[in-house]
């Protein structure tokens, strides 16, 4: 039995909780009624009423929310032209990636550099003759900028409004605390690609916080902040290390009195000033994800879960869609390291095809919603998700091998 283990869980280990799904975020993106705030954040229009640090409604809300919601609708219906053919639905994250690439091409434009992306400058021209653009009298060219760069705000906004409540019961995570809680196991790592605060929520009914309790690269609170610190993730004298390598609905990017950049996971409070945040948090999604996985805190995030990877042998996935070529390509690579490493998967056997040469293990060629097949190797599979089974089930499935 190893005695390390590591957890590697995406948005399905959410759902029992009642959680929005994808498709729910996507929506609300699309159509729903936001308030533009006078604190530059977009909320719905009862958390003005519930939260006094968000601030009072602009007189230009109504205006400025619709032309930023058309540009997301119009990049919407060219997505969908092209996913719908290949059976995929267009997804909050797809929207949000689409803006970032139009907010990456805008930028040298303004500085008449060429693009970094030629590719994309043909559609960012598209969108100025048919989006609703946010307009500036003094600096027509920067339009497009504009608006793209608050549609991702707008974006990161309702992913915060809508993950932001926290269940009155949370579903289907015991078995987490279960591995931790077992003696055979000294070190639990859980790396979740969710924005949401689930995971924080319940190790703090359980565990206490640092000194070989829980880490996840933030130190305590200090003066209303609590910083970023990146040697946090490599302690391996911690007994739980959470890792979250998409970024964090409490992870608010900004700049100290010392003028050095970083992160906090406090929300902002205008009348903080020992720490100017951004308004709205710093989440990582989008189709080319992988393209962030070096880079500021989501690269330290990616380095600890690779530091883990080389540390076990024992891998549990859950709630995975197999569609994020960076994560995929880290486990592929982690089966082929050593002869020893498993994987073990979590998934009903309606999402699996069996292997008709093995009798005691699934081979998964296919998921629901995926375009990608699970890396080959030592895998074994427990036909189950996450909140239907128990460690004891789990840990018999990988002491088998």
């Amino acid at each position: 039995m190893d005695d390390h283990i590591v957890f590697f869980l995406g948005a399905g280990v959410s759902r029992p909780s009642g959680m929005p799904s994808v498709g729910d975020i996507t929506r609300k993106v699309l159509d729903a009624p936001l308030v533009y705030t006078e604190n530059k954040r977009y909320v719905f229009p009862e958390s003005v009423e519930s939260n006094p640090n968000i601030g009072l409604p602009r007189d230009t809300s109504e205006e400025h929310v619709d032309k930023v919601q058309g540009l997301i609708n119009t990049i919407w219906e060219h997505a969908h032209t092209v996913l719908s053919q290949f059976g995929r639905p267009v997804t909050y994250e797809d929207l949000y990636s689409m803006c970032g690439q139009v907010v990456s091409d805008q930028e040298p434009r303004k500085l008449d550099t060429n693009p970094v992306e030629p590719a994309v400058r043909p559609f960012s021209e598209i969108l100025e003759k048919e989006g609703l653009l946010l307009h500036d009298d003094e600096n027509p060219w920067e339009d497009l900028f504009d608006t793209a760069n608050e549609a991702q705000f707008l974006i990161s906004g309702v992913v915060r409004e809508l993950l932001s409540d926290s269940p009155d019961h949370i579903q289907g995570l015991d078995p987490l605390l279960d591995a931790i809680d077992d003696p055979e196991v000294d070190r639990v790592t859980i790396v979740t690609l969710n924005h949401d605060l689930l995971l924080e929520q319940l190790l703090e009914q359980s565990l206490a916080e640092g000194e070989n309790g829980v880490v996840d690269g933030f130190e305590r609170v200090k003066d209303g902040v609590r910083r970023y610190k990146p040697k946090l993730l490599f302690d391996v004298t911690a007994e739980v290390t959470l890792i979250k390598p998409h970024g964090s609905i409490n992870w608010y990017y900004g700049r100290g009195e010392d003028g050095h950049f970083s992160f906090s996971s406090i929300p902002p409070n205008p009348d903080q000033e020992s720490f100017d945040l951004h308004p709205e948090p710093s989440i990582l999604s989008g189709y080319r994800k992988e393209e962030n996985y070096t880079r500021r805190v989501f690269g330290d995030m990616v380095d600890a879960f690779l530091q883990a990877l080389h540390d076990t042998s024992t891998v549990i996935e859950s709630g995975f869609g197999w569609t994020d070529n960076g994560m995929y390509n880290h486990l592929h690579r982690y089966l082929n390291w050593n002869e020893q490493n498993q994987l073990l998967l979590l998934h009903p056997e309606d999402d699996f095809q069996l292997d008709e040469d093995s009798s005691d293990s699934f081979h998964p060629l296919d998921f629901t919603n995926s375009f990608r097949r699970p890396p080959e190797g030592l895998i074994r599979s427990l036909p189950k998700y996450l909140n239907c089974t128990c460690w004891a089930e789990m840990k018999a499935h990988i002491e088998r091998s």
